[in-house]
Formats: structure tokens, C-alpha cells, sequence
């Protein structure tokens, strides 16, 4: 996501314990990443959430494959910034709206896409991506869609994620490009954090020579909603510090207090 432009899944079964899947987690956010998926079938998925939320907490971190409003409930409460589906579950998204969390529906069809945003989805999540045309289909997307805001997913590596970013993806999200079967069997956490410094850097690289698209701003406000603290923002290669969020504020403010004097008036 703009903030990071990556977004890093621990995507791993119960063939992988719970500290395993701890120590991998603690890599990736050594290596530089800001955004963290966790997904249900991780062991101990509440666990792990609630302990990496307690150790990195200007992080923002995350559930995926939430598919039914009890998963999300407990997702909330253990502390999750962000829920993600493989598709749009309705009952979480009418149930989070008045929350302090995103929740990112999977879409894969035009239709989808409309419908999503329709409903409420802020952000939106293309998947299966690269089974759909990959960085191609992204683009094609995008045409008749450039206000929403959209991360791809699936089959992303750290070499390619360029080109998604440049053919309109405001985030990719990767999995097997960090977390890969051998370094988890090895426990090369090592390997893991180098693996995400050099997804930072290249999506760093590519979000200054793309450059903002037009979903963009309404995708940094999804993200500034949904922690309790101000994230900074990529925008043409320079962070928005707080003072750019406070000065949004007082422009909301100011335009919220023009609306309610015209309609004194009448």
C-alpha cells in the first residue's frame, strides 16, 4: 500500500508451529516492511497477532482469508489494522464500516470491483491475480476504474512487483516471494529479512518513478483511518508527516463549517 507498497503474507499451515511462524513474522518487519498480512490458517493466528501488534506497534498488521464476521470479530480484538478476503464477504463489511479497521475484499471481474466499492470497500483486492493476466490485467482494470484504489495478490514476486506498481497497483501483496518453503524449513530468518529490505527498496524505487495514481489519496486515507497514529504517506518519493494529516483535518474542518453556514442560510 502506499505506505509501503508491499504488503507481506505468512501464508503457512499447521505443519509450521506457532514460534516458527512468530520468528518469521519478527523478520519481515526487521527487514524494513510496514505492512503485515497474517493469514487464519497461520498456528495460532490470534497469538501471533496480538504479540507482533505489542512488539512493533507503528507497524500496521493484519488478517487475511477472513471469511465469515467471527474470524473478523476476533481479528478486531486481537488487534488487527486490516482484514482481507479472497472475496467480498457483505456481513464484514457492513460490520466494520463504523470501526477503526479496512477491510480489503477480494475481487476478480469488473463487476466485482464496481459492486465492492459500491458497498463500501475503500480498497480492493485482485486476486487471483497472476492466474488472471497478471500486471496486464491490472492495467486493464484500471481504465475504467482509476479512483479505486487496488492491491494485487497472488503468484507476485519481489522482481516483478515493479511492474505491477507501474501498470496501476497501488500495493502487491507477497507471500511465497518472502516467506518461501525453504527458508521456513531451514529457518533462515536471515534470509526472510533480506528478502524484505529488497521488497522495500524496489517498491520504494517503483512508487517514485510511477509516481501517485488517481485511487492514491483515497487509499492513503483508508490507511491513515485505520491506525492510531498518523502514517506517513509515499507521494512522487516524499513522506506527508503529520502535518499534512493535521492540515487535511483542518481543511475538512473548514469545508464541513462552509456546508453547515449555507444551510443556516437557507
Amino acid at each position: 500500500m502506499r505506505t509501503s507498497s508491499t504488503v507481506e503474507e505468512l501464508r503457512y499451515g499447521w505443519e509450521y508451529c506457532m514460534e516458527l511462524a512468530m520468528e518469521a513474522a519478527h523478520a519481515a518487519l526487521r527487514g524494513g516492511i510496514s505492512v503485515l498480512e497474517i493469514v487464519m490458517s497461520t498456528p495460532g493466528v490470534f497469538e501471533v497477532l496480538q504479540e507482533l501488534v505489542r512488539g512493533h506497534p507503528t507497524s500496521i498488521i493484519g488478517v487475511g482469508t477472513v471469511l465469515n464476521t467471527i474470524d473478523a470479530k476476533n481479528a478486531i480484538k486481537a488487534g488487527a489494522k486490516f482484514l482481507m478476503s479472497p472475496a467480498m464477504v457483505k456481513d464484514i463489511l457492513d460490520d466494520v464500516q463504523s470501526k477503526e479497521v479496512l477491510y480489503i475484499p477480494g475481487v476478480m471481474t469488473p463487476t466485482e470491483v464496481l459492486n465492492a466499492h459500491s458497498a463500501g470497500a475503500i480498497i480492493v483486492k485482485v486476486y487471483p491475480v497472476s492466474s488472471l493476466g497478471g500486471a496486464q490485467y491490472i492495467s486493464a482494470l484500471k481504465k475504467p476504474f482509476p479512483h479505486i484504489p487496488m492491491v494485487a495478490s497472488q503468484g507476485i514476486t519481489v522482481e516483478s512487483l515493479g511492474t505491477y506498481i507501474a501498470r496501476g497497483a497501488s500495493a502487491v501483496v507477497l507471500s511465497d516471494a518472502i516467506f518461501g518453503k525453504e527458508a521456513m524449513d531451514q529457518q533462515n530468518f536471515d534470509a526472510i529479512r533480506q528478502l524484505s529490505q529488497l521488497a522495500v527498496s524496489r517498491g520504494d524505487e517503483a512508487v517514485q518513478s510511477t509516481g501517485p495514481g488517481q485511487g492514491d489519496f483515497q487509499l492513503n486515507q483508508g490507511l491513515k483511518r485505520l491506525a492510531g497514529f498518523d502514517i506517513p504517506s509515499v507521494c512522487n518519493g516524499e513522506r506527508e508527516g503529520k502535518d499534512s494529516v493535521q492540515g487535511e483535518k483542518k481543511d475538512s474542518s473548514r469545508e464541513e463549517g462552509g456546508r453547515e453556514e449555507k444551510m443556516e442560510k437557507k
